[in-house]
Order: structure tokens, then C-alpha cells, then sequence
């Protein structure tokens, strides 16, 4: 503990350098052994009477609370967490004090401390308030005593902490919140926003709920749900809307109408009414509040992005702002809407596509559009017109675009730095454009730049026959630390790639090794020995190493093979079957479709993959389900409701466009039905 430093915070000393140092260090402090008498000594501090610096000591009080959390709970000091808990009734007896200063920050304090658990995003400022971590701590007295003082609140800002203090403790209903929504104050209106929109049903497709088994809701029509509402359909009678169905309150735009004259607002919607707020104050809202959420339309998106009209209309004002630096967070706002709901969405694509003619907001509209999917497709003409940042080609190329091939080959064939993406992802669909492209990625490949071989590899793996004139560059790789890759490529080339026989034989049997691998056994040796089967149609070479591997139970590489052998791995279906009961997922999808493909045999196949889907009942649509759901599609398995409900979901699945789009190309091979199109 700096006691020269807490001297410089006592009645009638000026200590904003002080708290200023002391801030600088907080996280450190609170991992020291003083942490606990520290606090102690800052909640002493704070009581003294006439203390200028109360405001400072409080938020300090709430750094160590906030640092607290982003330890390792076994790491945790216990006395720190009762110091902080002992200075809750302190800091709530300044809840209605004389001075504004300290009711703008001590609610903060208290809403910290109240929260408990590990929480290293924190839970105010974190990522999405659907992810923020911590048990709310019951104490009725707090609650009380910041609901009292809001009501007689005459400055905004201290205002706007006791709601956002309030949301986050829980108890007021929506309707308590929705009558600030008219307040003069812009934070005091974005506070109440962002309350009523945490406590408004969630918009939801019947995709989720069927999910979770409601088979009772899930029977009904999603286009029934989608017009009316999930609360009219399956849930009226909520009492948090006031007896409404939620498909009347989503109509209207607000979550609340119970609260007593609030038309008006109920029928502009919270999103009118948070894009008001953000207009009168931009990003200058919150400034000087420890409640700062940095950027005020990220936070109002996120807090809106489970009501998507509301959340697009903010947006939306957002993208159309005189404030550049509105403009600048408008993207990432947007994502957040985009990246949720399986919607067209067609004003916020068009608003993102308009902004790439600002330099200053272009980057990170270009970052959205980098996994937009099909929906990119709509806007070539915006994305062709800034094509000196590669991520607009590799966004076009990802949707197949071949408009883009005579720029791309020039920025590749010019060595010019393309990290950050996939280049396998965005090269794999321009496989009808090969031609056009080898010439570029061979002069690529000799380069071997580091971070992007990986990627040109697996893109002329998935053009296969069509990467053919690039052999020569293969095989040179094949004595270098990108040898695994290049046999994998070298066998989806097929016999165009009969020139490398030789060399794969030698790998697969270890008669020869890349320089760069120092391990006993090279870890490529399976596959040059399925890519020798692949170039040179004989089984032998492939069937030896991949049996040995599967004799030593070297994991799942060989796993796939052995499928793609088919009834020419017979001699090994005793052993793949026993891998069908291994731990691992991954392990045990890969077995069962190695089984089936081996022996033609479905039974044991289909529990093991039917089980991998499970996951999908926790919205967890992992890569080993994914691949389950593709295996069941080639067993020629339809209609099953874990897939089906994937299918009839409003709300994407995966954190992007393109994962999304990804899971439902798959899906659709197992249904009968599309699903949502957006």
C-alpha cells in the first residue's frame, strides 16, 4: 500500500494526481496481499466528513471491485472480498448525498461489488450482455435505496448511473425503466433502453425453442411466430408485458405499454428513441461516467440485438451521422444484427456497402463483409471500387465472384500481403477460374510466404484436377515444412499428379523425410501414403501405413482414408469398428463413417452419429457435429428434428454470416425443407 499517496486523498488535499497513480496501478494492488487492508483504508477515507476526493475514493473502490473479478477465482483474496462487501452499506448511505459527483459513481461502485464471480470481459463493458458472467448479490436495502433516489434524481448523469446500476441488479420491471424513455438526458433515455430491452421478450424463430424439445411450439409454423410473436403464440398472458401478446408489442417497437402514458414512445419504438439519443449526444454520451461503454451504439446494439427492428433502426442513424466517429463504430454495430438474425436485412447491407466510400469507416466495413456470405453478392459494384484493400477481392472471391480474378491475380502475383484472411476459404470457389489464377499462386508458392502457403494449398486441394499445372511446385514442397499439406493436395489433383509417385512412396514408407522434421516418425507419412493412392490407383502403399496407424491408435487422421477406400480397406473393419465406443467425438464420427463407407453397414454407424447431434440442443454446432449431420446426409437420413429445428431458426448459428450459411448448406442435405433464407 502507497500511504504517501492515500495522504493525498484526505479532506482539504487536491488528489486527482494521486487517485491518478493509484488508478494507473489498481490491478496490480489488487492482486498484492494489502489489497484487503487497502480497501479498508479507501472506505475510511471516503466516510471522512467534507472529503472533496469521495468521488475519487469511490472509484477506486470500484476498480478493485472490477480487477477482483478478472482473477482467477482460486487466486481470489478472500479478505478482499469481504472488505468490499463490508463497504457496501458505506457507499449506499451516499446513494442520495449532496453532492452529484458522488452519486454519479457510487451506484457504479455498488453494482460491482454486488456482482460476484469470475467475469474477465467484465460485466458491464464486456462483449455481449448475453455473455456476461456473475451472480447477482440480493440486497433488497440497495435496491431500494436507489430506486427511492431515482425518482427525486435532479442530475442526469448520476440519473443514468442508478439505472444502469439498477438494470444490472435485476428487480425493477421494464415498466419502471420505460418511464424514463422521454428523459431530456440522452444517457438517462439510453439507460432506459437498454433496461427495457433486457427485460422485453427476446424475438425468437421456432428453431431455438424446438431445439430445447417444446415439440408443442415447435409444431407451429415459423411464418406464424415470425408475424404474431412467440409470446402470442406460445407464451400470452406474460405478466412482464402486461397481458399483451408479444406479437402486438413487437409490432409496436416496445417491450412495455403498461407503464402509463407512454404511446407515443411505444409506438416510435426503442429504437427511435435510442437512435434520439445517440443523435442529441453522440459519442460524447457517458463522458466522465465510470459507466462508459467506450462506444454508446456498440452497447446500445448489443443491448438491442435481440430485437432486430429496434436494433437496425439505431444502426441505421448511426451509418447516417454527421459525427465521424459514429460513423466509424457503425460497422461493428451492424455485425452485431447481421451476425444474429437470419435476415435479408436489406437497408443495413446497403448503409455498410455506402460506407466503404469513407475511408475513415471503410476498414471495418470491410471486416463485416469479409464473412457476409451471399449476401456480399449484392453489393460486387460497392466492393470492385475499393478493391486496393484485398479484403474486398477476398470477399467477392469466398461468393464465387469472378469479376474479381483479374485484380487478385495481380495483388497475389505482386507479393503483396494478404494476412488476415482465409485464402483457402476465398480461393476455393473460383475453382472454374484456376487457369486465370495458377500463374500467380505458382509464383506464390516459390516464394512460400509465411502465414499465406497454407492457404494457397488448400485452395488448389479443393480445385483439384483444375490445379493440375502447379504439380511442379508440389513436389518441390514435398521438402518442406508445407510437405503435409502438399500431399493432401498432391492427391486431390488425382493422376494429373503422377510425377509425384515416387517421392510420396518414399514419405509414406519413411524412406525419406522433410528437412524441418525432427520427430521420430514424420506425422505426414499417412498422408503421402492415401495421396499415392490417389495419384497412382494402387491401394497397397495406402492400406499398409493407414493399418499400421490404425493398429496404434494414432488418432483420426487415417480415419477419413480409410473411408475414401472404401471396401478396399476391408481387412481393417474390425478395428475401425472398435473405434466407434473411443472417447472423443471427433473420433467416433469419423469411425462411423469409415464403417459404413467400408462395409456398407448403417447399424452400428447410426447411433454413434445420431448421438454427435446432441450438441445441437445447446445452439453448439460444432465442427465433429457438422460433420456428423454430412455423414447422416450420405446414409441418405431425412427429417430429423435436431436438424429441422436448426433449419427453422430466425437466429444464426456460429458467429458469422458465413458459418451460418456454411451449417445450413449442410442441413439442407438431410431436409426436405430450405430453411431460413438471409
Amino acid at each position: 500500500m502507497d500511504v504517501d499517496l492515500l495522504a493525498r486523498l484526505v479532506p482539504g488535499v487536491d488528489g486527482e494526481e494521486a487517485f491518478a497513480e493509484l488508478d494507473e496501478q489498481v490491478w496490480k494492488l489488487a492482486r498484492e496481499p494489502g489489497a484487503p487492508a487497502l480497501t479498508r483504508r479507501l472506505v475510511e477515507l471516503l466516510s471522512m466528513p467534507g472529503n472533496e476526493n469521495r468521488a475519487r475514493l469511490v472509484r477506486l473502490v470500484a476498480a478493485l471491485a472490477q480487477k477482483r473479478r478478472w482473477i482467477w477465482p482460486p487466486e481470489q483474496d478472500p479478505g478482499l472480498v469481504r472488505e468490499l462487501r463490508a463497504a457496501v452499506p458505506v457507499l449506499a448511505g451516499f446513494i442520495a448525498g449532496p453532492d452529484p459527483a458522488v452519486r454519479r459513481v457510487v451506484p457504479h461502485a455498488l453494482a460491482e461489488i454486488l456482482i460476484d464471480g469470475y467475469s474477465p470481459v467484465g460485466p458491464f463493458h464486456g462483449r455481449s450482455h448475453r455473455d456476461q458472467a456473475g451472480t447477482r448479490l440480493a440486497d433488497p436495502a440497495v435496491v431500494a435505496a436507489l430506486v427511492e433516489q431515482a425518482d427525486d434524481e435532479d442530475d442526469a448523469l448520476a440519473l443514468a448511473g442508478q439505472l444502469r446500476a439498477l438494470d444490472e441488479l435485476g428487480p425493477p420491471p421494464a415498466s419502471w425503466f420505460a418511464a424514463r424513455l422521454r428523459h431530456p438526458g440522452p444517457e438517462v433515455r439510453m439507460a432506459a433502453v437498454a433496461a427495457v430491452a433486457r427485460r422485453r421478450p427476446a424475438t425468437r424463430g421456432l428453431g431455438e425453442v424446438a431445439a430445447r424439445g417444446l415439440d408443442d411450439v415447435a409444431g407451429r409454423g415459423l411464418g406464424e411466430v415470425a408475424a404474431r410473436g412467440l409470446g402470442e403464440v406460445a407464451a400470452r398472458g406474460l405478466d412482464e408485458v402486461a397481458g399483451r401478446g408479444l406479437g402486438e408489442v413487437a409490432a409496436r417497437g416496445l417491450g412495455e405499454v403498461a407503464g402509463g402514458g407512454l404511446d407515443e414512445i411505444a409506438a416510435r419504438g426503442l429504437g427511435e428513441v435510442a437512435a434520439g439519443a445517440l443523435a442529441a449526444s453522440g459519442m460524447r454520451a457517458w463522458q466522465g461516467s465510470p459507466w462508459s461503454p467506450g462506444s454508446p451504439v456498440g452497447w446500445l446494439a448489443d443491448r438491442l440485438s435481440d430485437h432486430p427492428e429496434d436494433g437496425e433502426r439505431l444502426v441505421l442513424e448511426a451509418f447516417a451521422s454527421n459525427e465521424a466517429d459514429l460513423r466509424h463504430r457503425a460497422p461493428e454495430a451492424a455485425a452485431m444484427l447481421l451476425n444474429r438474425w437470419r435476415r435479408p436485412f436489406p437497408r443495413l447491407w446497403a448503409a455498410l456497402a455506402a460506407s466503404l466510400a469513407d475511408r475513415s469507416v471503410q476498414y471495418r466495413a470491410l471486416d463485416v463483409f469479409a464473412t457476409a456470405g451471399t449476401a456480399a453478392h449484392a453489393h460486387t459494384a460497392a466492393l470492385l471500387a475499393v478493391t486496393d484493400d484485398f479484403r474486398a477481392l477476398f470477399t467477392l472471391a469466398a461468393v464465387g465472384e469472378p469479376a474479381v480474378v483479374p485484380a487478385l491475380a495481380g495483388w497475389i502475383g505482386a507479393g503483396k500481403f494478404t494476412g488476415f484472411v482465409d485464402l483457402g476459404r476465398g480461393l476455393a470457389p473460383l475453382r472454374e477460374q484456376a487457369a486465370e489464377l495458377l500463374p500467380a499462386i505458382r509464383a506464390a508458392l516459390r516464394r512460400r510466404p509465411h502465414g499465406e502457403t497454407d492457404g494457397y494449398l488448400t485452395a488448389l486441394a479443393a480445385w483439384g484436377p483444375a490445379s493440375r499445372d502447379a504439380v511442379p511446385d508440389l513436389v518441390d514442397l514435398l521438402d518442406s515444412a508445407y510437405a503435409r499439406r502438399a500431399c493432401t493436395t498432391l492427391g486431390r489433383i488425382g493422376p494429373d499428379a503422377h510425377a509425384a509417385a515416387g517421392t510420396l512412396e518414399r514419405l509414406a514408407l519413411g524412406r525419406r523425410r522433410p528437412p524441418a522434421s525432427r520427430a521420430v516418425e514424420w506425422a505426414g507419412t499417412q498422408h503421402a501414403a492415401w495421396a499415392h493412392w490417389r495419384v497412382t490407383g494402387d491401394p497397397g502403399i495406402a492400406l499398409r501405413v493407414l493399418g499400421r496407424a490404425l493398429r496404434g491408435g494414432l488418432g483420426r487422421t487415417m480415419l477419413p482414408y480409410l473411408a475414401e477406400l472404401g471396401p478396399l480397406a476391408g481387412a481393417h473393419a474390425d478395428g475401425v469398428r472398435q473405434l466407434l465406443a473411443l472417447p472423443g467425438s471427433w473420433s467416433r464420427v469419423e469411425a462411423a463413417h469409415a464403417w459404413w463407407r467400408i462395409t456398407g453397414d448403417p447399424g452400428p454407424a447410426l447411433p454413434v452419429l445420431l448421438a454427435a447431434l446432441e450438441p445441437l440442443r445447446a445452439r453448439r454446432a460444432t465442427p465433429e457435429v457438422r460433420a456428423a449431420i454430412g455423414h447422416l446426409a450420405a446414409l441418405g437420413c431425412r427429417d430429423l428434428p435436431l436438424v429441422e429445428a436448426v433449419l427453422a431458426d430466425d437466429l444464426r448459428w456460429g458467429r458469422t454470416v458465413h458459418d451460418d450459411e456454411a451449417l445450413l448448406a449442410v442441413c439442407r442435405a438431410v431436409s426436405g425443407s430450405p430453411g431460413r433464407q438471409a
